[in-house]
Order: structure tokens, then sequence, then C-alpha cells
């Protein structure tokens, strides 16, 4: 795949852009991004340093969700097959700042094969898979959400991952995702997920478990969770 001529892509604020680029005939990238900021009105909570409740008021950065930028790419290899890679980045909108400090891309970095009936195995960095059943969630990211009461789980990126996911068939797949224990304070990390989505009803669970660097379960940090959402649409 050439890259050398794919056009900048200025993304608005609170603007999602998909469209695919041609880069040969066989050969796509899609740029996406959401920008999201507001203003925020707090009344009745204790800021960082304070010893008694009071109003804060200020810009706010991912104010409904997460700002990102990323790009999707793909290579037709024939006979169902194809080659692929997810790029994507955390962006602060108040100071500019995109990606994590030692880091650009902070939130995926991700190479892999994908075949029609075999499914796809992808290696790099991913999000926790218990984002996936963010979705049945009406609070989402905010309040009470399931993202907030996830166990630190949301927005969470494990780096060397090694992710399988099955084929779709008649509306389920499975998804399994796997890290091994290396040194520093992240150890091993496994998480697997089951996913049903046909007609009406839409219904995922998932179970993840992360230990530290001694190979432990020793808080809420590093530990288990397990999280189940469903869905069914009346007409």
């Amino acid at each position: 795949m050439n890259l050398k001529n794919l056009p900048l892509i200025v993304v608005a604020a609170g603007a999602i852009l998909s469209t695919p680029l041609a880069l040969a005939a066989e050969s796509t990238i899609v740029p996406y991004g959401v920008l999201d900021a507001g203003y925020l009105y707090l009344d009745g909570a204790a800021p960082a340093g304070a010893t008694a409740a009071q109003p804060y008021h200020g810009f706010q950065s991912g104010y409904n969700g997460v700002s990102i930028l990323g790009a999707d790419g793909s290579e037709d290899l024939g006979g169902g097959s194809k080659a692929f890679f997810k790029l994507e980045t955390w962006v602060n909108m108040g100071s500019g700042q995109v990606g994590a400090p030692s880091k650009f891309w902070s939130r995926f970095s991700q190479v892999g094969l994908a075949n029609d009936k075999l499914g796809s195995v992808a290696f790099g960095q991913c999000l926790c898979i218990s984002q996936h059943t963010y979705k049945y969630d009406p609070f989402y990211l905010g309040g009470i959400g399931g993202a907030t009461m996830s166990l630190y789980r949301n927005g969470r990126a494990f780096s060397n991952v090694v992710s399988l996911s099955s084929p779709a068939y008649a509306g389920a797949n499975l998804h399994f995702y796997f890290a091994p224990s290396e040194r520093g304070p992240e150890g091993r990390f496994m998480a697997v997920l089951a996913n049903y989505d046909h007609g009406p009803l839409s219904a995922t669970i998932s179970h993840d478990s992360i230990r530290d660097g001694n190979g432990r379960l020793s808080s809420l940090y590093y530990g288990e969770t397990s999280a189940l959402g469903v869905r069914y649409q009346l007409d």
C-alpha cells in the first residue's frame, strides 16, 4: 500500500468521518475522528484539594465521550482474505495534546489477517474487551454508566495483545484476547467475549482477568470483571 499520497483530512468538531480512500484497486484507508468538548458546570462536589463542596465550571474535553483520531486500513488478498491495520489515539481538545505522554497511538495500534470463513487474528495494542458492552448502557460514559463502573477498564489499553475473533454464525461470534506477563506494572491479561446480534435481539457477555507485575489479582485495578448487556428492540 502506498501512503505517500494520502490526503490530509481535517476533522471538524463533533463530526465523524468515515469515507474510504481508495489507494489502489484493492486497498483502502478510512480516516475517522470524534472531537468532543463542552462547558461543564458542577455543583455539590469537592474539587481536588478542597475541603468542602463548591461549584465548579469550565471547559471540559470529552464532555459526552472521548475525542479520538484514527485510521482503519485493509488490503484484499483474495480468496476471502485480507490484511488490515487499526491505529487510534486520544485527543485532548483543551490542550491540543495527542496521545499519551509515552506513546502517540494511545488506544489502538494493531495489524492482522482476516478470512470470511476462519475469522481474524490481530497483534498489538487494543482497548479492554469490556468496552463492547457499553453500547447497551443508556448512561454510557457518564454518571453511573457502565464505563464509569467498570473497575478502571474504561479507555484502558493493553500492549502486546494477541486477539482472535471467530466468524459470525447465525448472528453469534466469539472474541479472545491474550497478553503474556511482562516486566513492569502490567502482568498477564486475558479476556473472552461472546456476542449475539440477530433480529431484534442483541446480547454481549464478557469476562477479563488483569494481573499485576507479580502475577497477582491484587486490587480493583488488577482483578477480574464480568459484564452482560442485553437489548431487545420493540417494533
